[in-house]
């Protein structure tokens, strides 16, 4: 089992660079830079990242409505020829909430399932004519994004709960020998655990809130985030009281919240369900401390394998 951390662009670089530090040196498999559509600068953080931290690194999530396949390569492109190293890319659809805020949106759901398959087989055929060893995982949740998943070299599913991963992994079938699956879920550390910690709750309800109906309504969650996914799309912004109209326990499930030691139990039940990379998403880089119990729980795990 790969794993790898999320670092956000919206985070303060310098902040950014300690916590990639922190990771390296613990042992830590891979960088992940978080894109956000309002800035789009993951490319200059991963820049800055090859230069002080020598690990593989990856960019995402990059949708069809920002970037061209070949925006995309040279940004990976540019890190291997004057850093030697090798940066993988994620693609998706992208947040529909974000997009909108930067004028963007696909006319419907099958139109974006669409533009990310037609810009994976772009991307996977410039990838093998600039001979480039980096790999492009697809950002997925919903049955008709699983469905383009093996067009790629992996995927990574935007789920935290280990009942949807299962889930998703049997929609996805046999895939090639090599293919990569991933989870990315919205990760928060801590000692104790009785309760989501405020910071947390906004990055499980973003997910909560994007995930499809027809998924909500499969796991019995669509009656409890209906109201919630109306008042979001009515006001156009995640607002505190959308957060706290949707139940602890609802929430809870749309991110990985847990101790160190209850870190590596899930880390386990994952390998068994075949996944072999975990990317632990915001608001975990947030939190130096937070990154600090991810290393040490990482050294746990590999001393018992």
């Amino acid at each position: 089992m790969k794993w790898g951390l999320a670092v956000g662009v919206r985070q303060n670089l310098d902040e950014v660079l300690r916590v990639s530090e922190i990771a390296y040196h613990g042992g830590i498999d891979q960088i992940w830079v978080v894109d956000f559509p309002a800035s789009q600068l993951a490319s200059v953080a991963a820049t800055m990242l090859a230069k002080y931290v020598p690990m593989r690194l990856g960019i995402g999530l990059l949708s069809p409505l920002l970037y061209s396949p070949q925006q995309m390569i040279r940004m990976i492109q540019s890190i291997r020829d004057n850093y030697d190293i090798e940066t993988d890319i994620m693609v998706g659809s992208g947040d529909p909430l974000w997009l909108s805020r930067v004028g963007l949106e696909y006319s419907s759901g099958l139109v974006a399932v669409r533009a990310v398959r037609d810009e994976v087989i772009e991307i996977m055929e410039l990838l093998k004519k600039n001979e480039l060893a980096s790999q492009l995982l697809l950002a997925a949740q919903g049955p008709k994004m699983i469905s383009i998943a093996r067009l790629g070299d992996g995927v990574l599913l935007n789920y935290s709960d280990p009942t949807m991963i299962q889930w998703a992994v049997k929609q996805m079938g046999t895939m090639p020998e090599g293919y990569v699956k991933g989870v990315f879920p919205p990760t928060a550390l801590a000692d104790k655990t009785y309760r989501l910690p405020e910071y947390a709750k906004n990055a499980a309800a973003i997910v909560a809130l994007g995930t499809s109906s027809k998924v909500l309504k499969r796991f019995g969650l669509l009656a409890e985030l209906s109201g919630p996914k109306n008042d979001l799309n009515e006001k156009g912004e995640l607002t505190a009281e959308i957060v706290n109209s949707i139940p602890e326990e609802i929430l809870s499930r749309f991110i990985l919240h847990c101790t160190p030691d209850d870190l590596n139990e899930y880390v386990s039940s994952l390998v068994s369900m075949g996944i072999d990379l975990i990317v632990f998403g915001p608001p975990l880089s947030s939190l130096e401390q937070g990154v600090e119990m991810l290393v040490s729980a990482k050294q746990k795990y590999s001393e018992g394998q």
